[in-house]
């Protein structure tokens, strides 16, 4: 289980290399919301870019895996900052709401997101711990 859970970290990690390399899409960022995609199964959380623009964001959240899951969205002091785990659950002030979503569903939220650093998680208890998060950068 270990090699699969590895397995699914180092393809997380090459996905978020090509989206940050990709960037974000151009345009008039002062009036424009932008978006992010985020793909979610067991034990991985994949952004469809690593890199935001900041102020306001639709982030909207599809569920691939069989299991119901949380995603929230935590600023960090630096770019790949782990976090500490409560009661099986990341710890930390999410930007906005918890985005739920149930197997194959897609969700959405609009957020205002600063510059910085932030990690997109699955905080269902266990799914943090178990490689469900990734890190972006919001400039």
């Amino acid at each position: 289980m270990r090699s699969v859970n590895r397995r699914f970290g180092a393809i997380a990690a090459l996905f978020l290399v090509l989206a940050v390399l990709a960037g974000p899409s151009s345009g008039n960022a002062s009036s424009a919301v932008g978006t992010l995609h985020v793909d979610i199964t067991e034990w991985a959380v994949v952004p469809s870019q690593g890199l935001v623009p900041s102020g306001p964001v639709r982030v909207s959240v599809q569920n691939y895996g069989v299991l119901v899951h949380e995603l929230e969205i935590i600023p960090t002091q630096a770019w790949g900052e782990k976090l500490g785990i409560r009661n099986g659950r990341a710890v930390g002030e999410p930007v906005g709401r918890p985005v739920v979503v149930r197997p194959g569903q897609t969700r959405s939220a609009r957020l205002d997101l600063a510059p910085g650093s932030y990690v997109l998680l699955d905080n269902i208890r266990g799914h943090y711990a178990a490689g469900g998060a990734v890190s972006i950068v919001v400039a």
